[in-house]
């Protein structure tokens, strides 16, 4: 009953995880089409008498001999070149910072910050759940699982064999004594191993009670332990934590990991922006007001680049 508990326990767990992923990417992808909306409603409608131009094909309102349709100026002095090494630089240190020095297109840096943010806040929060689980993990054992039980379950097995109670006596572990409990294991060990009694397995670790972290996870993970505790099925259950406790740190762990690429892009993306900025490229493009065969008129579009040397 308690492992079904905790089975659906753990199911719920994973429903909240993939709701909250869900939750996160949805702001994401909002925040991509807010800032798409904002530079599509900055950009530079098109005359009327283009579109007429267009739609005819014949006798527009010659208004203009031409309309500029888009341009790109190459930097016009030492002033005005972004360094892309302090662009890399800045972004490697706060996302999105070195995007805003280039002064362009300010929403790619926008999503860098608004990724590092949401990272370190996923972090926070499944390292604290790790942080509880934790708490509730170790509670639950030290309530449960006894060294003392466990250290009289092999004193039993020593001393169960007479033919080797005399060689057994000087095996018997003080369950306070990390020393005695490795000696009783280990004899134990090399009897199982040696088939001097192949009734006597699993004993091929060594209880380490000066390390918390190595206690509790070997008293719950190996079934040499299983004796130490006051019934099986509270070793499933204090599995089943430590199990969730571990994805919980595991999960806030690939958070960092995201960080860490968050920034190597981030630094990329501000260099390749510094780097355009920078260029000595020149485009321009208009429509260009023009007779047809038929004797109409109509906008002909033309592209002129230029490179500076």
């Amino acid at each position: 009953m308690v492992k079904k508990k905790e089975e659906r326990g753990k199911k719920k767990e994973g429903i909240r995880i993939r709701q909250r992923l869900s939750s996160f990417f949805f702001i994401l992808s909002s925040l991509f089409l807010f800032l798409f909306s904002i530079k599509i409603a900055h950009a530079q409608p098109i005359p009327r008498a283009v579109l007429a131009g267009y739609a005819l094909n014949s006798e527009p309102l010659p208004l203009r001999d031409s309309v500029p349709l888009f341009e790109k100026q190459a930097a016009q002095s030492e002033g005005s070149r972004k360094s892309p090494f302090l662009a890399a630089g800045l972004s490697a240190i706060v996302p999105g910072l070195g995007e805003y020095y280039c002064g362009e297109q300010i929403w790619r840096g926008m999503i860098f910050t608004g990724l590092e943010i949401g990272l370190w806040a996923e972090y926070f929060h499944y390292n604290a759940r790790g942080a509880d689980s934790t708490a509730a993990f170790r509670s639950f054992s030290d309530a449960h699982f006894s060294t003392c039980r466990y250290v009289s379950h092999m004193d039993s097995i020593l001393t169960s064999d007479t033919s080797r109670a005399r060689a057994a006596h000087n095996y018997l572990a003080d369950c306070r004594d990390s020393a005695s409990i490795h000696r009783a294991e280990a004899y134990l060990d090399s009897l199982s191993n040696y088939g001097t009694d192949p009734t006597i397995k699993d004993f091929g670790h060594r209880l380490i009670l000066n390390d918390p972290q190595q206690y509790y996870e070997m008293i719950s993970k190996y079934v040499q332990y299983i004796p130490g505790w006051d019934q099986i099925g509270n070793w499933n259950a204090a599995s089943d934590m430590r199990d969730r406790m571990n994805f919980q740190y595991g999960v806030a762990q690939g958070m960092i990991w995201g960080v860490i690429i968050n920034h190597i892009l981030s630094a990329v993306d501000a260099a390749l922006l510094a780097n355009d900025h920078n260029s000595k490229l020149r485009l321009h493009g208009d429509l260009i007001l023009k007779p047809y065969p038929n004797g109409s008129l109509g906008y002909v579009p033309t592209a002129n680049m230029q490179l500076t040397f």
